[in-house]
């Protein structure tokens, strides 16, 4: 009932807020259950994406998120690393995000 909730019409004050959650709104959902704990705890080098395969995650944020002209407002990435580590990153939130893989990183 909470999700059916969520896509009910909001004020405006609200509509913001809920950017996870909107009716017409595409939700990317990357599992990576073999991540590294560098990799979860995010104490990697950008300088070095290969160390724990972070440009394949780099490259995935790219797809879901950037088009030709800009970033995707209507689309969230969902990257699971592990069990217990789950990152949202919100095209509507996004601001500066280049194409290229460090610049995510």
């Amino acid at each position: 009932l909470a999700a059916v909730a969520a896509l009910r019409p909001q004020p405006r004050a609200a509509r913001s807020q809920s950017v996870f959650l909107r009716a017409h709104h595409r939700h990317f959902v990357v599992a990576s259950p073999n991540a590294s704990a560098a990799v979860r705890s995010g104490a990697f080098s950008p300088n070095n994406l290969l160390e724990g395969r972070v440009d394949v995650l780099c490259r995935c944020q790219t797809a879901a998120l950037w088009y030709s002209n800009g970033v995707r407002a209507d689309a969230t990435l969902w990257l699971a690393l592990g069990s217990d580590v789950s990152v949202g990153v919100a095209g509507a939130r996004v601001r500066g995000l280049a194409p290229d893989e460090k610049t995510f990183a």
